[in-house]
């Protein structure tokens, strides 16, 4: 018996602390729906036991370039590396194909050449099905795009979609918030679907079986445990707190502060202010989500120019698991806590204090509203709800106009 769908799952590592648990957790969705899913990266994708299955044979990304966003990514230098890909991508569809009857290509960070290779490989697939069945017809082919920035579709990218029209593929964007729907949907109407941020399989086990329903109490001690999560990027602007640090900006509120932070930043204590520096580098699931669990607030000075559009991992972790995040005003993850009453919590970074921190991590009204933000962010972003926002994008039968999945 035929599947849903089987979906061609193209991975690019982008250095992220979040592609490999997003990427696994994509993957489990699209099985949790149904489909048959088989994941493509790049040669120099890191190793572990549980991407051991995930085919490397893509040539490694460049450094990224906001300038030259859509190519900088050089992953296809030259005619052999496309007609090499477009091949792939055509074998691949054709295995796919012999277990379903849909088959779906999915490309989470898009690169306009290795676009323009898929393009070829789809359209190479169907003629080749064309004359080889004569029921070619009930295959059919889907392109399926996830697009994280405005920029991310170029021009070009536009194109290359149009061509894939004429041809009568598919194609479907998914995106993560309510900023970047509005803007797809103008130049894409009827295609967009808005999909829950994926939550990674330690924090959905440890929600189902460790009983994480119970929730946290408001901070009662006179200590308070402050997090920098993730890997250290220039569009989380640390250099913020290194300065409240250095500068002797302690708290005053006779509340011990305990900053857990990278060790790369090089943060030393200062009287009431105690710095646990943290090891660097890429962390094992549990002790990502351990990091949360002993923390009561995460702080997050970024980018308000990124973030006006993007909602940040980090955030969607730290609620689920019921820690405190504190972000910048102006952006997706400030109008996410105004939604939930928590506006207090999006603040002018200018304006920042320790004593601020402790005031909020110790307030009964603030840590209320929280655990019912965490308790509906822990339904929306878990396993079966992803499952059930893909199956709608993967399923032919379904209208996008109608599948836009909060």
């Amino acid at each position: 018996m035929k599947q849903i769908a089987s979906v061609l799952d193209l991975r690019l590592e982008n250095r992220s602390g979040h592609f490999v648990p997003d990427a696994l957790a994509i993957g489990r969705a699209l099985n949790f729906a149904g489909a048959k899913n088989r994941t493509v990266t790049d040669t120099k994708c890191r190793m572990s036991p549980d991407t051991k299955h995930w085919l490397r044979i893509l040539p490694p990304p460049a450094e990224h370039n906001s300038k030259t966003y859509g190519w900088c990514f050089q992953l296809i230098i030259s005619s052999r590396e496309i007609r090499r890909l477009t091949l792939f991508i055509s074998q691949q569809l054709y295995i796919l194909s012999r277990d379903s009857d849909h088959v779906v290509v999915h490309l989470d960070w898009i690169s306009t050449p290795q676009l323009i290779a898929i393009a070829l490989g789809i359209t190479l697939f169907k003629i080749a099905n064309f004359f080889r069945y004569s029921d070619a017809g009930s295959i059919q082919c889907m392109l399926w795009l996830h697009a994280h920035a405005p920029g991310d579709i170029t021009p070009t990218a536009h194109a290359v979609i149009k061509f894939l029209e004429a041809f009568r593929v598919t194609t479907r964007i998914s995106v993560y918030t309510k900023p970047l729907s509005a803007i797809y949907s103008a130049r894409f109407p009827g295609r967009v679907f808005e999909i829950p941020n994926p939550l990674n399989e330690t924090i959905n086990r440890k929600i189902i079986e460790q009983n994480l329903g119970s929730l946290r109490r408001p901070c009662e001690s006179q200590k308070v445990v402050c997090l920098l999560a993730g890997q250290v990027f220039p569009d989380k602007h640390y250099e913020i707190l290194e300065a409240h640090v250095r500068d002797n900006n302690v708290p005053h509120a006779g509340v011990k502060i305990v900053l857990q932070a990278p060790q790369e930043l090089g943060l030393k204590s200062n009287g009431d202010l105690e710095i646990s520096n943290m090891p660097t580098g890429h962390l094992q699931e549990e002790e990502y989500v351990d990091r949360y669990l002993g923390s009561d607030v995460v702080l997050m000075p970024y980018s308000t120019a990124k973030y006006a559009y993007t909602v940040s991992g980090v955030f969607v972790d730290a609620v689920s698991l019921g820690c405190m995040p504190i972000v910048p005003l102006k952006t997706v993850m400030a109008r996410e806590l105004e939604t939930f009453g928590l506006s207090q919590l999006a603040i002018n970074w200018d304006n920042f204090s320790w004593d601020l921190v402790a005031s909020m991590a110790r307030n009964i009204v603030i840590k209320n509203r929280l655990n019912q933000m965490s308790l509906a962010y822990r339904e929306r972003h878990c396993l079966p709800s992803v499952a059930a926002a893909l199956a709608r994008i993967i399923h032919y039968g379904e209208s996008a106009a109608n599948g836009v999945c909060a």
